[in-house]
């Protein structure tokens, strides 16, 4: 049987060990893993902070919710990037674009998961022009685009009208 201290763990594999202790609801190993995660010097990252989110939502605990999403609102790229996800989906795009336009005011530089949903945002809402606008930006700053911009179908057979 392996131990802690027959291999090296990363975010990944504490990912998905915290959400396996969730799914069999052993909550106090979840949070001992995300404790221990912590203390070795691993930061979180896009999907722990989903799965805590998750995590608090179910247990109706909003007010730690809240607390939370303000301590990722203080983080950085990652945290935004959660934010700026969870107003596209809810369908709230003039509050993920106030996200994306105070991310930039912070000196924050946007990643490829960061313009894959501002673009799926604008293209959601029907607006293409911005949609390849903000493709051209991702580019411009050195950020290539991965297989999910190019899934999106509008964005796509418009990028190629031009």
């Amino acid at each position: 049987m392996l131990s802690e201290e027959d291999f090296s763990s990363d975010v990944l594999t504490y990912n998905i060990v915290m959400l396996a202790k969730y799914s069999l609801g052993k909550m106090n190993l979840f949070h001992r893993l995300l404790y221990v995660m912590e203390r070795s010097g691993l930061s979180p990252d896009f999907h722990t902070y989903n799965i805590l989110l998750h995590v608090l939502g179910r247990g109706d605990k909003p007010l730690a919710s809240v607390d939370l999403l303000n301590h990722m609102r203080e983080r950085d790229v990652v945290a935004y990037t959660v934010m700026i996800t969870g107003y596209v989906v809810a369908c709230e795009f003039e509050k993920s674009q106030e996200m994306f336009d105070e991310m930039i005011s912070r000196g924050q530089i946007p990643n490829v998961f960061t313009y894959n949903s501002m673009i799926r945002g604008f293209c959601l809402v029907g607006k293409f022009d911005e949609a390849c606008s903000k493709l051209t930006e991702m580019e411009t700053k050195g950020c290539s685009p991965n297989f999910v911009v190019y899934r999106i179908p509008k964005l796509r057979a418009k990028r190629y009208k031009k």
